[in-house]
């Protein structure tokens, strides 16, 4: 397994050739920034591609899971979302959304929710009031929930995402980093194409 330290760090090494160490916090910061930059966007690659091909299944290594707790507003219960997730067709960015209870315990329950992408429309429909249907939408990093409602004070109910990223805030420099390893020498190539030219963003060095 690899890290964000060994990919910065080769990188630097080898763009250098020894000349600037790994001992510039600045230059070492940007390319772990850069390295979750494009880690983000190869994924997005990925995924698209197996998309075209009709396989429609995550790449798991890179789904993020987050158990958060409901909070109140006016009109409905929502979540924060803890960090960004990527922007695939469909939003399926957002992999999987369940609320966990606990009030039995020993034996917890799942209540599983469908992304509505067009709210406004979907929850005027008798589909949306059914009981077996749970329904739920995305406003900004706020997941919200449909007849969903929070006890105050209450940790019994905790809602679980899975988010699609590539290198989430969660990984930390000396984690083993999700990607797949046939990515990791595209990584690299990434990094070199932008040091040659430092106006290139993550985005654009995949189209060279």
């Amino acid at each position: 397994m690899i890290t964000l330290r060994q990919i910065s760090a080769t990188h630097i090494d080898r763009f250098s050739a020894g000349d600037k160490g790994t001992t510039s916090e600045l230059s070492y910061q940007d390319t772990i920034f850069k390295v979750r930059s494009i880690c983000n966007e190869l994924i997005k690659a990925e995924y698209i591609s197996k998309y075209a091909e009709n396989d429609r299944s995550a790449i798991g290594m890179c789904i993020a899971s987050y158990e958060l707790s409901l909070v109140n507003d006016p009109d409905c219960a929502y979540v924060n979302l803890p960090d960004f997730y990527l922007n695939l067709p469909y939003s399926r960015g957002i992999n999987r959304v369940i609320q966990r209870s606990y009030h039995d315990v020993g034996n917890p329950t799942d209540k599983e929710f469908t992304l509505s992408h067009q709210p406004a429309i979907g929850l005027k429909t008798r589909t949306a009031r059914m009981p077996e249907i749970n329904i739920c939408w995305l406003e900004g990093l706020k997941l919200k929930f449909f007849g969903l409602y929070a006890e105050p004070g209450s940790e019994a109910d905790k809602i679980i995402v899975q988010l699609i990223v590539a290198a989430p805030d969660s990984i930390l420099e000396d984690d083993p980093l999700p990607i797949p390893p046939e990515l990791v020498p595209r990584v690299y190539d990434r990094l070199e194409q932008m040091e040659i030219n430092p106006g290139l963003t993550a985005t654009q060095s995949l189209s060279k």
